[in-house]
């Protein structure tokens, strides 16, 4: 029974660990993303801006 009860808090753990580490992910795409979404609306603005 603490055998189970052992394994279970490990995958608990894991499944935690996982959680935090996609949260990171999503987070740094996002920023990316962000970033380039920035970089061609500036392109844009000083292209609208040069004519």
């Amino acid at each position: 029974m603490t055998n189970f009860l052992v394994s279970q808090a490990k995958i608990n753990q894991f499944s935690a660990l996982l959680k935090t580490w996609r949260a990171k992910l999503i987070n740094f795409v996002s920023v990316i993303l962000c970033l380039r979404f920035n970089a061609i609306i500036r392109r844009v603005i000083i292209r609208f801006y040069d004519k």
